[in-house]
């Protein structure tokens, strides 16, 4: 809605709009002469002052209702033509209903209905004529600035839509990059063989011998949506294949005042090398509970309590507090909300091992829900410095899961990772006891604790494929662990639309997990992203370094002992597990560990023998060995 207030606020716009207005006056003047013969009766003169504002105050309004001002005049289609004379029809019926109102009441026709004939004529040549005129102004000037520039690069445009008509226009007529469209490629085979704007159109399996396989095109722009996951990696494995380069088109609704230019065109990024769908969509539920709610997100500047407040605060929350320690990230992630106009929020310094400070910001904003993102998520660091990682990832979680109960959440939503399956590292087995911890503090009669597990998530700061484009960017070398190394891997977005929708699905004490596709193997992924840069195994090396400490070569999302159950969403499953476990021999140990770290002057501890111990002593699966 916002963006589509902008492109309606461009000055632009409003200036095509009073054109066609005047052009449509010039028009109806034309259609006067015409009719009468350059000297118009005097009674017709009389209804003149009422009948011409009436008629272009409907002309106007349909201008806007059909969008025609939002149109881009370089690259006028037959699809801005046809609306044009849809208006100009419109127009003429709705006058004429008005002519048998005013015979109706007062025995004469404001307008002559001839008149309106010889306007729909007149109204629709001119209106579009202009248009065409500058259409044709821009083509050859285009061509012209071909003629100078030389040899062209060939691209093709996935898509036959609208849209990709639109493209095929604009890297027509765009004058910096000298690109030359010459195929459209249509997956569903319905336009093989046609042409648009006479482009010949391909299926995809006609593209890749006539297209890909030769090196006919250097780019390939996507712009209609796969079909399937697997159409998305046909395109992507053959592009890298055969040195293609692919770029997509922003969605509308991002198009700089309403309009589109080859500048804007994006090369493929690491979301775009996932096979698998990231549109979000939320279900009627998610949207009646959150509205109207307090929500408190802990850990709101990083990856994920980031997109989770994206998502709430457009879910009419009454007030989503932010929460973080890092102020610097809080406040680039405050500034962004209130550019979007976004003001249904707070943002709050504080840390979550800080009980006083909690409790503070429990009594003052009194949260209905709480997202606890907040933990170290860096394996290797943590290995190196496990205090740090007990403190926050568990006794951060008990501070603010403590807090939820004395206030009486309604809801305690903890983010956990699949680091926490049989865990091998410091962060993964800190992250599992705190499954444990909101699991036994589930049955307190009030607040309902639900946990989601996932794996990695695209874009967020230590992603992978973040490490893997800085080092394609400095020339190489790529680094991967082990050839065999694969992981689970989701986008940010998509992950926390699930865990929006688990939010509200559980009943207390469960573990959602989600459906991540299959796992991705890393030296595929490096691979690829060598080749999406357009270079190949031969520019940028790729050197193994070895497991680090803590790592596993492949990991999980259900421990051993638990048994996974549909739900009725089938992107989201829940786990239950069938070992047997003490809540309160649980909260008993766990309570012992925050006093002991709480107390002024802890001793140096053997942290990490220390957790390990604790999850061996509640039978939980381990990778790890002393």
């Amino acid at each position: 809605m916002r963006s589509l207030l902008r492109q309606w606020l461009n000055v632009r716009i409003w200036l095509v709009w009073l054109w066609d207005i005047v052009v449509a006056l010039g028009s109806l003047a034309i259609a006067y002469s015409l009719r009468f013969n350059f000297n118009i009766p005097q009674e017709e003169l009389d209804h003149i002052t009422v009948a011409i504002p009436i008629y272009l105050f409907i002309k106007a309004v349909l201008f806007i209702l059909l969008r025609l001002p939002r149109a881009v005049i370089e690259i006028t289609s037959i699809t801005d033509i046809a609306r044009l004379v849809i208006a100009q029809g419109l127009a003429v019926l709705i006058m004429t209903g008005i002519n048998f109102y005013s015979f109706w009441q007062n025995e004469f026709f404001l307008m002559p209905f001839s008149v309106l004939a010889i306007d729909f004529f007149v109204s629709s040549l001119l209106l579009s004529g202009w248009r065409l005129v500058v259409r044709l102004y821009y083509h050859y000037k285009h061509q012209n600035f071909q003629g100078q520039a030389g040899v062209q690069e060939p691209v093709a445009i996935y898509g036959v839509s609208e849209q990709a008509r639109i493209v095929q226009q604009v890297v027509s007529s765009d004058q910096e990059h000298n690109y030359k469209v010459v195929a459209f490629i249509d997956n569903s085979g319905i336009n093989a063989g046609r042409t648009i704007n006479g482009i010949p159109v391909f299926t995809l399996r006609q593209a890749l011998v006539s297209l890909f396989k030769p090196r006919k095109i250097s780019h390939l722009i996507i712009v209609d949506r796969f079909s399937t996951a697997r159409e998305r990696e046909r395109v992507i494995d053959w592009a890298t294949r055969y040195n293609i380069r692919l770029l997509k088109v922003p969605p509308p609704e991002k198009w700089l005042e309403g309009r589109l230019t080859t500048q804007q065109l994006q090369p493929f990024d690491v979301e775009d090398l996932l096979s698998r769908p990231s549109v979000i969509t939320y279900s009627k539920e998610v949207y009646e509970e959150f509205a109207g709610r307090r929500i408190l997100i802990t850990g709101a500047a990083g990856s994920i309590g980031s997109e989770l407040a994206r998502q709430l605060v457009k879910l009419n929350p009454s007030n989503v507090i932010l929460l973080d320690q890092a102020e610097s990230p809080l406040f680039y992630l405050e500034q962004e909300l209130l550019k979007e106009g976004l003001n249904n929020f707070t943002t709050v310094i504080g840390d979550v091992t800080d009980r006083m400070r909690i409790r503070e910001v429990f009594r003052k904003y009194r949260p209905e829900y709480v997202f606890h993102t907040a933990a170290y998520k860096h394996v290797n660091l943590m290995e190196r410095n496990p205090y740090e990682a007990v403190r926050t990832n568990i006794l951060g979680t008990y501070v603010v899961a403590k807090e939820s109960i004395e206030s009486k959440t309604l809801r305690f939503i903890y983010i956990s990772t699949d680091k926490a399956v049989a865990p091998r590292s410091v962060m993964g087995a800190t992250k599992r006891i705190g499954e444990l911890l909101v699991q036994a503090l589930n049955n307190n009669g009030h607040t309902k604790f639900i946990i989601t597990r996932f794996g990695n998530v695209l874009g967020s700061a230590g992603s992978v494929m973040h490490i893997f484009w800085k080092q394609i960017q400095e020339g190489g070398p790529i680094t991967v662990t082990h050839p065999d190394v694969s992981r689970y891997f989701m986008t940010i977005a998509e992950a926390c639309q699930l865990v929006l929708e688990s939010a509200i699905m559980g009943s207390g004490g469960e573990i959602f997990i989600f459906d991540m596709g299959k796992p991705i193997k890393i030296l595929h992924l490096a691979k690829k992203m060598i080749k999406l840069a357009g270079m190949n195994n031969d520019d940028i090396k790729i050197i193994y370094t070895g497991l680090k400490e803590g790592e596993k070569l492949h990991e999980q999302l259900v421990d051993q002992g638990e048994q996974v159950i549909e739900t009725h969403n089938p992107r989201i499953l829940k786990v239950e597990a069938s070992f047997s476990k003490s809540p309160e021999d649980i909260l008993k140990t766990i309570n012992n560990l925050v006093e002991y770290v709480f107390s002024e002057n802890p001793e140096p501890y053997q942290w990490k023998e220390l957790i390990f111990s604790m999850l061996r002593k509640y039978q939980i699966p381990i990778s790890y060995e002393a």
